[in-house]
């Protein structure tokens, strides 16, 4: 890979990071819309429910109503919380190289290579960049790891990433 615009970022993953990505996948998917939507379908009839005397129907729409939109985000507190502790990659911080002709990811003896074309999407997000290899895979740059050289990676990522493959805030 060239070397005239290299920004590197040392990564490391904590378990809001992946929390916020997990959040991220689940709410941008359609599904995930739906699943919302109709959660707050059921939190808005709810009082209704109390006021038409059906129990069935209230402890339904009460159910249905929290598991969107608390059961869910708990959920994924946990799985982000139990796969950051688990995994032992995320116990050693990544190197990422941005340049013009991709991504580097580096880790010990590991080193991965992308090329900007061989990604699905980068995404901005508040406070991550993810490099989508596929719809439920990215790697996760928190923000917070690179904020002196932020405006420089999202140069670098304006002028070489497809701006169909480019969300950027």
């Amino acid at each position: 890979m060239s070397k005239s615009m290299d920004e590197q970022v040392e990564v490391t993953i904590k378990e809001e990071d992946m929390y916020q990505f997990m959040l991220h996948c689940e709410y941008k998917r359609v599904m995930g819309i739906v699943y919302l939507l109709i959660s707050i379908t059921c939190l808005v009839l709810f009082p209704f429910s109390l006021i038409w005397g059906d129990t069935a129907l209230t402890l339904l729409l009460l159910a249905g109503g929290l598991f969107h939109t608390l059961f869910t985000p708990l959920s994924l507190k946990l799985k982000a919380k139990r796969q950051v502790l688990m995994n032992e990659a995320y116990k050693e911080p990544f190197l990422y190289t941005i340049n013009e002709d991709g991504l580097v990811i580096e880790q010990k003896e590991n080193k991965f290579e992308y090329q900007w074309e061989e990604l699905l999407k980068v995404v901005q997000t508040k406070t991550l960049v993810l490099f989508f290899l596929n719809k439920r895979l990215a790697f996760i740059m928190p923000i917070r790891n690179c904020e002196e050289s932020i405006e420089d990676i999202l140069s670098i990522l304006k002028e070489q990433v497809p701006e169909k493959k480019l969300n950027l805030r």
